[in-house]
């Protein structure tokens, strides 16, 4: 999904309040919700609302028709802005056209020459040209992330992507906060159902909060005291929360391309060690690391395109030799399991025997990072704290 910001000195000026966008509205301006009829023309300052309150498309009076979303993240717009005067045209021949105040198309969707009755807005955040139930055009978009200082509300949620197949971190009605896969099923919650009115809150010191009507905390990260970035819907199935540094503060451990059936990709990793003579607390040290460089995702890459996988091995090089060794074995190197079996391969030239002379988590996270991942901004702190996590969460007495 492509993010794009709008110039500055716009007319309509908006608002965050209490998780959804508000506007300063004229005072001829009119809010649809759901819909708007084909034919019904949105004018300078109109807005069409979802039902759930989590996106509005304005029209706005500087000529620009624009969607938002919780904490005034742009979703999309048609970059018609300095036209004053200019108005959103739903037609009924299935093209959405905004037009000049003379009347003039300055931008168009490119669906004419059909049938439409009506323009909608989901909760989803899908803006469609409709033709009774079905879909003339659409725009494709949705809310990925979260920005700290806003909170999704019930009824709110974000999305993976726009896909049948797509991920979804709703707040529910009922006060529970879950994460679902394409097929529905819950992967992840808060455990905090029967709390009527709750709310999901991203606050500005790093720590999410599920809180009561009443304000009072019902679940929580644990994150208060950092610098939170956003908190991201992502595609592999894992709701993550970054700190500014790119570095990953909390996480749902969901079902995603790392994960072995239901069960989180780390708790694979954290088994497979152990299955290889490593300790439970060397085990624990070796993925405290993995989930800062990939979260344990197998088809994770870099940013710059550099770092590949759970170790994100660097390409050229690391990375080359692994795909190599996978397809000289039959495998595919993007699995889980075949980036587990190649560190096995690489083990002995980088720092297998230092790793087993480690007792402490702090040791053994910090033996691997040195001598394995030999990272650049390493952020120890963050890797340890990880580290004993999994140790928390997986080992057995």
């Amino acid at each position: 999904m492509k993010i794009t910001k709008l110039s500055a000195g716009l007319a309509i000026t908006a608002l965050v309040i209490g998780g959804s966008v508000a506007a300063a509205l004229p005072a001829s301006a009119t809010t649809y919700t759901n819909s708007d009829a084909a034919g019904n023309s949105l004018q300078g300052g109109d807005y069409l609302l979802s039902s759930n309150g989590q996106y509005k498309l304005a029209m706005q009076t500087d000529g620009n028709a624009v969607e938002y979303g919780i904490g005034n993240v742009v979703l999309w717009q048609t970059d018609t802005d300095g036209n004053p005067g200019a108005y959103l045209d739903p037609q009924a021949d299935g093209n959405l056209v905004v037009r000049s105040s003379s009347g003039a198309a300055l931008w168009n969707s490119g669906s004419g020459q059909q049938s439409a009755t009506q323009l909608t807005i989901g909760t989803d955040g899908n803006i469609v040209m409709r033709n009774g139930s079905s879909a003339v055009w659409d725009s494709g978009t949705t809310q990925q992330s979260l920005l700290p200082g806003t909170a999704l509300q019930a009824g709110e949620a974000l999305h993976s992507g726009y896909s049948p197949s797509a991920y979804s971190f709703d707040m529910q009605s009922d006060g529970n906060l879950v994460e679902r896969d394409g097929s529905g099923a819950a992967v992840w919650s808060s455990g905090t159902a029967g709390n009527t009115g709750a709310y999901a809150s991203f606050q500005t010191d790093g720590n999410f909060v599920v809180r009561s009507a009443s304000g009072a905390a019902l679940w929580n990260t644990k994150t208060a005291g950092t610098k939170p970035r956003d908190i991201i819907m992502q595609s592999d199935g894992n709701v993550v929360m970054y700190e500014t540094d790119g570095s990953h503060l909390w996480n749902t451990h969901g079902v995603g391309s790392g994960s072995t059936g239901t069960q989180p990709a780390e708790q694979t990793a954290f088994n497979f060690f152990v299955s290889q003579s490593f300790t439970q607390i060397q085990s624990a040290g070796i993925v405290g690391n993995l989930i800062q460089e990939s979260n344990v995702s197998p088809t994770s890459v870099e940013a710059n395109g550099v770092g590949h996988g759970i170790a994100q091995w660097s390409e050229p090089g690391r990375w080359d030799t692994l795909v190599s060794w996978a397809n000289s074995k039959g495998l595919s190197n993007t699995a889980l399991n075949t980036q587990l079996q190649f560190m096995m391969y690489e083990f002995p030239s980088y720092g297998e025997s230092a790793l087993k002379q480690e007792t402490s988590i702090t040791g053994a996270t910090t033996s691997f990072m040195n001598n394995y991942e030999k990272c650049g901004n390493c952020i120890v702190s963050h890797r340890i704290a990880d580290a004993q996590s999994v140790y928390n969460d997986y080992a057995t007495p």
